[in-house]
Formats: structure tokens, sequence, C-alpha cells
């Protein structure tokens, strides 16, 4: 073998054993692994998250003389989670005593928004969306849309119209939105699942730029430390700058690549069971 070639080898060799035996490196190289599984299994938390959080909407029912013939609460879940995917309640709604205890409960964030029913002299109903929400965001549209439903059953209710028809009148139709050409298998479809994409992609983007700036701190904290110890230098005493210099950036590459491959299997097998895992979790 050439010697150059062995000199090089052998310094490669003392490089990555002994800095692979490092107690910071096997601390990293377990918390890099654990850190590839979490990132394969960030779409799972983003939509378990988006599941479970709703968002709360009080009612005051000032509406008297005539006195609604209908509950608005549950009329207004209704409305307000007609559009809700695999049957989830993005709202819930609760009755608020009083106006002033509902503009508090906003302020305070105890409540998105607040819905308060009142009657004009028409005797038409009249409504006040209290929220900190600017108007064209999505709850105050939603509940914009929920009061024309509200007001039209009770126009029909005091047409005399029975509540079965009715229910007939505000059922929701089935909605699909979808994209003007049909996705790839395993493309993001929801806004739960480009959010979760987005932040992988950038997430790993990151990962590759730390990857480089900490290897690349490896190699040059490597030749200092030989400049000073002159370890290899003894051992090898034909060694040339060339050859130490390239044994070392070729064994701390190949420990990289170790570490790059502890964070890559864990991160593969966790997509693999995404969807395993996913159904165990959010049913």
């Amino acid at each position: 073998m050439n010697a150059t070639v062995r000199n090089t080898l052998a310094v490669a060799r003392r490089e990555f054993f002994v800095r692979a035996r490092t107690r910071s490196f096997l601390f990293g190289t377990i918390l890099l692994a654990v850190a590839g599984a979490a990132l394969a299994l960030a779409p799972i938390g983003i939509r378990w998250i988006e599941g479970e959080v709703s968002t709360k909407v009080g009612v005051v029912n000032l509406a008297t003389d005539p006195a609604l013939s209908f509950d608005p609460v549950a009329r207004l879940s209704v409305q307000l989670n007609a559009s809700a995917a695999d049957g989830t309640e993005d709202y819930a709604v609760v009755v608020s005593p009083d106006e002033d205890a509902a503009r508090q409960a906003v302020d305070s964030g105890e409540l998105s928004a607040a819905m308060v029913i009142a009657r004009d002299p028409g005797p038409d109903l009249a409504f006040a969306i209290i929220t900190k929400d600017r108007a064209g965001q999505r709850t105050p549209e939603l509940l914009r849309q929920a009061s024309y439903s509200l007001a039209l059953a009770d126009r029909l209710d005091r047409l005399g119209v029975a509540p079965g028809d009715q229910a007939t009148l505000f059922a929701a139709p089935e909605v699909a939105i979808e994209q003007p050409t049909p996705g790839e298998p395993g493309e993001p479809q929801s806004g739960a699942e480009m959010a979760a994409s987005a932040i992988v992609g950038q997430m790993l983007v990151i990962f590759l730029l730390l990857a480089i700036v900490l290897y690349g701190q490896w190699v040059a904290t490597s030749a200092a430390e030989e400049k000073s110890s002159r370890v290899m230098e003894i051992v090898i005493s034909a060694a040339t700058p060339f050859q130490l210099l390239g044994g070392k950036v070729l064994g701390v590459g190949r420990l990289g690549l170790v570490k790059l491959q502890a964070a890559a299997v864990p991160a593969l097998v966790a997509n693999m069971l995404q969807g395993v895992i996913a159904e165990a979790v959010m049913g």
C-alpha cells in the first residue's frame, strides 16, 4: 500500500475511534436519534393538537317578546361545526349570562368570541359579534354566516313552519374542497399536513446547516489540537501535513456520517410507522 494512503488511513482511524468514544459524541448521537424520530412524527402531533383545540364562543340571548322557540346555543354549535372534518368540533358554544360578562370574557381571553342576540323593532333578530379578531377572519365570518341561519329560523318559526321542516332546510350540504389536479400519494392535503410539511422541511434545512458548521469546526479543532500535542506526528514520523489533514477530514467525515445515519434510521422507521402510530393516537 502507498505510504501516503497508509498514513492517511491511520490518522483517519485514530481520529474516528478517539472521538467516537467521547461522552459528548455518544450523548449527542442518542439525542439526535430521538430528535430525528420526533421530527418524523411531527405531522401527527400537529394534527392531534389541531383536533384537540377548540374555539370557545359565548351566546347572550336577549331576544324576548317573542322568545326564541329554539335553543340558540345548540343551533349555533351545529352551524359552526357543520364544516368540521371527521366529526370533530372546532367550536365549543356556551351560554354567557349577559353582555358585560361576555365582553369581559372575550377581553380576558376566556372566550374567543361572543354573539349577542336581541330583537329589533321589526321584530327580527339583531346580532352583535364581540371578538378581538378582525373582520374577514375565520371566526367572525362563520358567526356572521350563522347569524343568517338563526334569523331565518326565527322568521320561519314565526310564520308557522314546523321545526322538522326547518331541519331539512338547514341541513348542511356535503362540500369537498379539491385541488385543480389530483395530488400524488403522500402529498399533504389538509392545512395541518401542509403546515407539518413546511415545519419538517425548515427543521431539516437547519439540521443540515448545523451539521456542516459543526463538523467543519471539528476538523479545525482537531488540526489545532494536533499542532499542540503532535501525537500522530510522533507516531507516524514520516507523515506530511497533507496526510495529517486528509486523515482528520476523512475520520471526522466518517464520524459525521455515522451520526447522520443514527438520526436518519429512526426517522425513516418512524415515518414508515406513521400511519399505525396516528391510528393509535387519534383513532
